[in-house]
């Protein structure tokens, strides 16, 4: 099955840049009712996919910054709604706005806020901090708008030896932040005139890189910008899912987003590694549309997709993408979770390129996957490229199932369908040479019944795994003492349960299990059952709830 589709980008130095609500007058909308009708086998070229990166022009709204304001400019970062860069400026008088504001007129959309500490005050206490505390912590930032150097440390132990030094540093100020004034973005009683020093735990940093648009998961905002011909580029996609290699940690996202080399920037401000392993650029022929980028501080984070601010599904697995599945997707521009079914898979398509510094007219892409979304629900647009593709499980934790390329219409069951493309899940973590970065979570269960008989024991019970909820679960039995001591048994957890459906109604009820086993013990012998890791992380066997019990053999 063959599709075509354009991915237009178009260089900063002829155009200054949009955000989205800017770029309807920059390139026609997705008319996908211009396509003419085909045959499965031929192809169809789109011309504009919804889903290319949105330009925008941050050098150049930092650059006119930095000449209006010169050393009083502080940062440029995204809006919390994503529609907007902020502009902070140290003591910035109101007056300044109205004469400041022209300049950014052609470039993007732009606020002005006002900041009380100067960059270079905020990077000196930062550096100052780090060298104190010696390479304990795992991960910090800088809070530009609020004048606050935060630190984080992978537990309280490190943190508190880390407090207690930076404590007899005259030049730095400790201060102590509550976790819910740090989320909600308060200062409680911190005065911002003057650069403090916080320190984090690991899993508050986590959700402080949440609410502060560093979004070290999946569905976020990535901004991206390099050079080439003398010439300025950037765009702006989703970031993907998590992965990991012995090298360290990584994010994927689509790889027509930029080449190798282009610099990422997380929440418009932190900058992480540049990408690299890209399958688009300066190749004719890929297997699949990705890119990755690395994370420093990979061991802070949790791999998870961000929905809304209330919800972040944990990536517990991946699976390879079969045609009828139920999938969803989100990207940083459609910012809503949307569902619909895996109509097929190993699709090739060719994506040609216009305006792209890498000297290939066309790119043709294997190994996609399409996806319909559900009726009345929509496709992917502009700025969600690179987002990730996934299965949800019925306790809400993520299965990985691919990452957004673009758009096109498709032959399925003789009518024309719009489609949104994904890049495998298979493909993705093959060609960048790393694997999903995935957390797992224990198999729990209760050994509920043991008896003994004429050289032999019986045991029954239930199991299951949190993160493969509907799987029937190997439990190993171990008759006459624990796993390494007693006789060993295996048994599949496929026998209906209807009280354990009723207890956990979303897994299924098929997750009982029933031997009897011959043995050589004599007399009251205990019986152990662990439960077998079935996810993608393995975390454990553990001992079944109940579990030893003892039963008779004569």
């Amino acid at each position: 099955m063959n599709i075509n589709w354009i991915e237009r980008r178009v260089s900063r130095s002829v155009i200054a840049g949009a955000l989205a609500i800017g770029l309807a007058a920059v390139l026609p909308a997705f008319d996908a009712g211009s396509a003419e009708a085909i045959d499965e086998n031929s192809q169809l070229e789109i011309a504009e996919t919804p889903v290319s990166g949105i330009l925008f022009a941050t050098d150049q709204v930092v650059a006119t910054a930095k000449e209006l304001f010169a050393d009083r400019y502080v940062d440029t970062w995204m809006a919390e709604e994503q529609d907007s860069f902020v502009v902070g400026v140290l003591n910035l008088d109101e007056d300044e706005i109205a004469t400041a504001a022209p300049h950014f007129a052609d470039l993007a959309p732009v606020r002005f806020e006002e900041c009380l500490v100067s960059r270079p005050a905020l990077e000196e206490a930062l550096q100052g901090a780090l060298d104190v505390v010696d390479g304990q912590s795992t991960t910090y930032w800088i809070d530009y708008e609020n004048a606050i150097v935060n630190i984080g440390f992978a537990g309280a132990s490190d943190m508190e030896t880390a407090s207690a030094a930076l404590q007899t540093e005259p030049d730095l100020t400790v201060v102590e932040r509550s976790e819910e004034a740090m989320l909600s973005g308060s200062q409680d009683a911190i005065s911002p005139a003057v650069p403090r020093v916080t320190l984090s735990e690991a899993s508050q940093m986590s959700a402080l890189e949440s609410v502060n648009s560093t979004p070290l998961r999946g569905a976020k905002r990535l901004m991206l910008e390099w050079t080439a011909s003398a010439q300025s580029f950037g765009g702006a996609c989703t970031t993907g899912l998590q992965t990991k290699n012995a090298n360290g940690y990584f994010v994927l996202t689509a790889g027509h987003c930029a080449p190798n080399g282009a610099k990422t920037y997380l929440g418009g401000v932190t900058q992480y590694a540049s990408m690299e392993m890209n399958t688009i650029f300066h190749r004719a022929n890929a297997s699949g549309d990705t890119a990755v980028f690395g994370v420093s501080n990979g061991a802070s984070l949790t791999p998870s997709i961000y929905v809304n601010s209330n919800l972040s599904r944990l990536v517990v697995g991946k699976a390879t993408p079969a045609s009828g599945t139920r999938a969803c997707t989100q990207g940083a521009t459609t910012p809503q979770e949307r569902c619909g079914y895996i109509r097929a898979v190993g699709v090739t398509g060719t994506m040609s390129t216009l305006s792209l510094p890498d000297n290939v007219s066309s790119h043709l892409i294997q190994s996609l996957v399409a996806w319909v979304p559900d009726s009345g629900v929509s496709l992917s647009t502009y700025g969600d490229s690179g987002g990730p593709l996934y299965g949800v499980n019925p306790d809400g934790s993520a299965i990985a199932m691919g990452i957004l390329s673009g758009s096109a219409q498709m032959n399925l069951d003789n009518v024309m369908t719009n489609v949104n493309l994904f890049t495998s899940i298979d493909a993705a973590v093959s060609a960048s040479t790393t694997d999903v970065y995935a957390t797992g979570r224990v198999p729990f269960g209760v050994q509920d019944g043991t008896a003994g008989g004429s050289g032999v024991v019986s045991v029954s019970g239930w199991a299951i795994d949190p993160d493969a909820p509907t799987a029937a679960l190997q439990v190993h039995v171990y008759v006459g003492g624990p796993a390494g001591v007693g006789e060993g048994h295996a048994l599949t957890a496929n026998v209906s349960r209807p009280d354990v459906a009723n207890a956990y109604p979303a897994t299924g009820q098929n997750h009982g299990f029933f031997g009897t086993f011959a043995t050589s013990y004599r007399g009251s012998v205990p019986v152990y059952v662990y439960a077998i890791d079935a996810g993608m992380v393995q975390v454990g066997n553990p001992l079944l709830g109940g579990s030893p019990l003892y039963g008779t053999v004569s």
